[in-house]
């Protein structure tokens, strides 16, 4: 059921949701006479719907004339020609990297062996050597906190 909104005792206006609603129809003219006659007085008094309106006209005439336009017979025979040269160049593409990508965990595990033995390599350079003298015990168990008085630094 189609409301309408009265502004005027003689004149009945349809309002802007409900002419939008209608407006697929008006343009297929699948409406009823006197919808479509409300449809129309609403289109001239109100900007906004008229635009709306050319909008769905517009895009009405640009879907037609891409569906009346005419395709190249050779468009589609070169698109697949691309996608044929391309998935081929992808099976060589992968054809070259398979040994490499069945190597990569053997390098891998390569390189952290590497890694540790050239680690415990370093490692072992190294070696401790004791001092040329030992430390006697009575030194070892000294308090030395009386040696390294601060009070020589003092001023007064």
């Amino acid at each position: 059921m189609i409301s309408f909104v009265s502004n005027h005792k003689n004149e009945v206006i349809m309002d802007c949701e409900k002419c939008r609603q209608q407006l697929p129809g008006y343009l297929g003219g699948s409406l009823p006479g006197e919808t479509g006659i409300e449809v129309e007085k609403h289109l001239v008094s109100c900007h906004e719907c008229m635009d709306q309106y050319r909008l769905l006209v517009l895009s009405a005439r640009v879907m037609e004339e891409e569906r009346n336009a005419e395709m190249n017979p050779f468009l589609s025979t070169r698109v697949m020609a691309g996608i044929n040269a391309w998935e081929q160049m992808k099976e060589e593409t992968q054809s070259v990297l398979s040994p490499v990508r069945k190597l990569k965990p053997l390098l891998i595990g390569f390189f952290i062996a590497a890694a540790i033995f050239a680690g415990n390599l370093i490692g072992n350079l190294y070696k401790f050597q004791p001092a040329a003298r030992p430390v006697p015990v009575e030194m070892a168990y000294m308090d030395d906190a009386l040696i390294e008085s601060t009070s020589l630094f003092d001023n007064d």
